[in-house]
């Protein structure tokens, strides 16, 4: 094992990438990472980013390896963030600029959000930019990415009128750089709200892009919330019952004094081929 470390450690010395093989504490593992790291598992591999915004795990699943020395993550991704989630009022900032934008120049807008560590607030930056409608050539503002003092927590732009899809110029800028948040908004119009707006989010995992939701990046107010073992029995009660009820015949709804026994489709077929008859018809309508 001694000879292994000695590779390993010679290899970290000469690489970009930090080989690590995983052991608990977790916490410890942490402390351990740099920024770019292939991490063996008892069950995978796996690469893992590290910086001040945070963690990404994402497992290679086209590499098999298994390692029972090792101990185990239990999740294919995951991502850690160091800083809290800005709340729902910060995107609806952000859209109202990208609304804005779009109304009068159906143009694109870049628009970065910082975590500030002193504070402890978030803080929107909207930095000099040549934009059209097919990007926006931005320039990132040092006074922020050069600071220790703040986190680049997000980096999202609008796609004006067009769908929220991210386009190969946005991967070529989103990959290979600072691990953070990023989110394309499309489909613009005055009417715009959180809501109904389209948009996608994502981050860079090492060698491909992870696709997270809306609630991943923002503070959006909503909890996933456990049914209780009561309302499960409850609606498994009602979903029964309605099976059993699908396979009862249909009943007439015109059962006067028991007299009438059919269904109402037979009902008013016969109805509608009596009436054919009276006025004339050599056919049914139905």
């Amino acid at each position: 094992m001694l000879k292994i470390n000695n590779q390993l450690q010679k290899i970290n010395t000469t690489s970009l990438a930090k080989v690590i093989f995983y052991k608990e504490p977790f916490q410890e593992f942490i402390k351990s990472l740099d920024f770019y790291n292939i991490v063996f598992t008892k069950t995978g591999m796996y690469v893992v980013l590290n910086n001040k915004f945070g963690t990404s795990f994402d497992q290679i699943n086209n590499i098999k390896y298994s390692n029972n020395q090792l101990d185990d993550l239990e999740f294919e991704t995951m991502v850690i963030t160091s800083t809290p989630k800005p709340k729902l009022d910060m995107f609806n900032e952000i859209l109202e600029m990208f609304k804005y934008v779009c109304n009068k120049t159906k143009w694109e807008l870049c628009v970065n959000v910082y975590y500030d560590t002193v504070d402890k607030v978030f803080k929107l930056n909207l930095h000099d930019q040549i934009i059209s409608g097919a990007k926006a050539a931005y320039e990132y503002d040092e006074n922020f990415e050069m600071s220790n003092r703040y986190i680049r927590y997000l980096q999202i732009h609008s796609h004006n009128t067009m769908g929220a899809n991210f386009s190969g110029i946005d991967d070529t800028d989103e990959n290979y750089s600072s691990l953070c948040f990023c989110g394309v908004i499309g489909k613009i119009t005055l009417d715009s709200k959180f809501y109904n707006v389209d948009m996608k989010y994502r981050i860079w995992g090492g060698t491909r892009f992870i696709d997270l939701g809306f609630d991943d990046v923002f503070d959006v107010g909503y909890r996933s919330k456990t049914l209780t073992d009561e309302q499960i029995q409850k609606l498994n009660t009602i979903i029964e019952k309605s099976k059993e009820a699908s396979k009862i015949p249909k009943q007439s709804s015109f059962n006067f004094n028991g007299l009438t026994t059919q269904n109402d489709d037979d009902f008013f077929k016969h109805l509608a081929e009596e009436s054919n008859l009276l006025y004339g018809y050599s056919q049914p309508v139905f």
